[in-house]
């Protein structure tokens, strides 16, 4: 559950090993154990086991990442603390084109159904793809483009039902080869309800509760107190349907996709939640979770086409040259009820990026690269996070220069270095004061690692990252309900600039394996909401938000992370392993000597996997501590520990394979919230869930 995934023991002679994977984001054809930065490598088996209705959920147990937990439908990866404009989110190397970053209830456009590897980088040496990820990035492998001419038809289908939202999902895949021709479809559904939980009081611990309320407010929230045991409006429909074609020539390949995500999901507000706990399980019961008044939603859809092209040269000075294209039309609108729209936003991307792999050049060998990132934003007449600044719309550019090179310093010790040249644009429309911004960023990163022996590798990375401010922390003025804020900008920000390293212990062979990761960062200017020491007020808002704006203060993170893989016995076509994982990150604003928010708890987690033939029982325990390093205005998040157990029956027949799964998830129906939730007072983690699915792929 926590390291590299394996082949599950089919009846074999030999105990299932740990696979090299290799990663599809830098430039050198290595395994995540042979790269200086501390990649994390998830394969499709792995990521079935793991597999939630969010890409968050989904990875937020792994070494050093967590997610954001906000609702049902949108959950995002926080990664060594970092999330929002740091961490980026990426599909094959690219962008995702909508909103996930500018806040917590925003979903990315991405299901896990679909994806067929994840690399997980942290730290912020992610020169290649963003100046701005300087906590890391995520990149989503998802096939729908395949990397070389199949010979056959292949394909895959899953199924699956979630306890506790009651949520049903299906997906089916197909890639048919006509020649040098490959057709690709696919499609991807998810249904589900509000998930239920073990019985909590929403407004325990509330952090509004350290704010003065009119006596309306009170009288309101006096009426409503009372213990529920499910998230309301929590719920989530999800499609996402692809249509490409790629043609391999003898030295080049072309390719084209068009997909559509169309989703609904409950928005978490406070001024929307049960009053009485078996009044609403009853129409929870009747209902489907169709919008009524009342229940406010997020609708939101993306179209978005895809070019993609690649070309071997092998000369004497250019080994390849390939690079993709991105249009995308988001859209994305706020409901407080099926008839009254609340807030709307409207996404023009165009994304570039050109890579050009050299060969050997004074024995360095590596990429030299550009990227071009342009964003319309479109504000509709409606209530804004801008509106206070009658912004009515952003249009972003930005464009970069990159280089990653590598050199052997001697046979057992390799070289990286990279830089990354950004300049970024923000330009305003609408009778707004605010000014119009341009940020030269230049970013660059050295990294070392050795092999120590057969068994050991040590690995060190240096880096200097400059993010230029994004537009909702330059121009952000309005109330926004999901986080009950009302959030302010500063269009005099100045580049973050951060200085960090990592030092990692890698143990690839032997009698077990693993990896022990240190880390720090120094940030000048580092940029985050800083909430405000009183409370304004705003007589056109029926409740009351916290004030928060945007500030850059000195900042520095520190922390560890460590998994590790121990065979206990091997026996025939009997296994039984236990993995490890651990990880740590304490995140200070220096210059007011007091903690960042939201960070999360240090964490433990530990499994033990068992295959015996077509076999494989899993049985594993997560433990979060206490978060009592707190920020102004947070409570302190309690400690849980979950169980989860899984059995899966997986069947291999030539090319085809059968997976057949019963999980599960929170045996001891434990009462958990997550402490980088901004509302983690009204959503805690799913109560008790028995899951089961099947997957079969050809």
């Amino acid at each position: 559950m926590f390291l590299a995934s394996f082949s599950l023991g089919i009846a074999q002679e030999e105990a299932p090993e740990l696979e090299a994977l290799k990663v599809t984001a830098t430039p050198f054809d290595k395994s995540s154990e042979d790269l200086a930065q501390p990649w994390y490598v998830i394969a499709e088996e792995e990521l079935n086991r793991l597999m939630q209705a969010t890409l968050g959920e989904t990875l937020g147990w792994k070494p050093g990442v967590s997610s954001t937990s906000f609702t049902g439908g949108a959950s995002r990866p926080i990664i060594r603390g970092h999330g929002g404009n740091r961490v980026r989110i990426l599909s094959n190397g690219l962008g995702t084109q909508d909103l996930s970053n500018t806040s917590p209830d925003h979903a990315i456009t991405i299901d896990p159904l679909m994806v067929e590897q994840v690399e997980i980088l942290r730290g912020p040496a992610t020169l290649l793809y963003g100046g701005a990820a300087n906590g890391g990035a995520v990149n989503i492998i998802d096939g729908r483009m395949p990397p070389s001419l199949p010979t056959e038809t292949s394909g895959g289908v899953s199924a699956g039902y979630i306890g506790a939202s009651e949520g049903k999902y299906a997906s089916l895949k197909f890639d048919i080869p006509t020649g040098k021709y490959v057709f690709h479809f696919d499609a991807t559904f998810r249904d589900s309800k509000d998930y239920t939980t073990p019985s909590f009081n929403p407004h325990a611990g509330e952090e509004h509760e350290e704010h003065d309320e009119d006596e309306h407010d009170e009288d309101e929230h006096d009426e409503d107190e009372g213990p529920v045991s499910f998230v309301d409006n929590s719920f989530m429909d999800f499609e996402d349907k692809a249509v490409g074609l790629t043609y391999f020539g003898e030295s080049s390949k072309f390719g084209i996709l068009f997909n559509r995500v169309d989703t609904k999901y409950g928005a978490l507000t406070e001024e929307h939640h049960h009053e009485e706990e078996e009044e609403e399980e009853e129409e929870h019961e009747e209902e489907e979770h169709e919008e009524e008044v009342g229940r406010p939603f997020i609708d939101m859809t993306q179209d978005r086409l895809t070019l993609s092209a690649s070309f071997d040269l092998d000369t004497d000075l250019i080994n390849s040259i390939s690079g993709s294209y991105i249009f995308s039309d988001y859209y994305h609108g706020e409901w407080e009820d099926a008839d009254e729209l609340g807030t709307a936003f409207d996404l023009e991307s165009q994304e570039t990026r050109w890579e050009i792999a050299h060969s050997a050049i004074a024995d360095f060998s590596g990429i030299v690269g550009f990227q071009i990132n342009i964003d319309e934003l479109t504000l509709p007449e409606v209530e804004s996070s801008y509106a206070g600044n009658n912004i009515t719309g952003v249009d972003t550019d930005k464009s970069a220069l990159f280089i990653l090179e590598e050199k052997s310093l001697t046979e057992a010790l390799q070289w990286e270095v990279g830089g990354r040249v950004e300049s970024t644009s923000h330009e305003l429309t609408g009778n707004t004061t605010k000014r119009n911004r341009d940020y030269d960023a230049v970013s660059g990163s050295t990294s070392l690692i050795y092999d120590y022996s057969d068994e050991f590798k040590l690995a060190a990375s240096f880096n200097y990252s400059e993010r230029a401010p994004s537009a909702e922390e330059l121009y952000s003025n309005g109330v926004h309900h999901a986080t009950a804020t009302h959030i302010t900008g500063d269009d005099s920000l100045g580049l973050e600039i951060s200085k960090g390293w990592d030092f990692s212990i890698k143990k690839v062979a032997g009698s077990f394996t693993g990896e022990l990761v240190f880390f720090s960062t120094n940030y000048d200017g580092y940029i985050y909401q800083a909430e405000s020491e009183e409370e304004e007020d705003h007589e056109e808002e029926e409740h009351a938000h916290a004030e928060r704006h945007y500030a850059g203060v000195d900042a520095s993170f520190q922390g560890f992370e460590a998994n590790l893989s121990f065979p206990v016995f091997e026996d025939g076509d009997r296994a039984l392993f236990l993995r490890g994982m651990f990880d740590y990150v304490n995140a200070e604003n220096d210059t007011d000597n007091e903690n960042l928010p939201r960070i999360p708890p240090m964490r433990i987690g530990a499994a033990l996997e068992y295959t015996y033939g077509s076999f494989l029982g899993t049985l594993e325990a997560r433990h979060a501590f206490e978060q009592d390093d707190l920020a102004h205005g947070e409570t302190v998040t309690p400690s849980f520990t979950m169980l989860n157990a899984r059995v899966d029956y997986q069947v291999f027949n030539e090319d085809k394979a059968w997976n057949a799964f019963v999980e599960a998830r929170n045996l001891t129906d434990e009462l958990a919230y997550n402490s980088s939730s901004y509302r983690k007072a009204l959503a805690p983690l799913p109560g008790r869930s028995i899951n089961f699915g099947l997957n079969y792929k050809f």
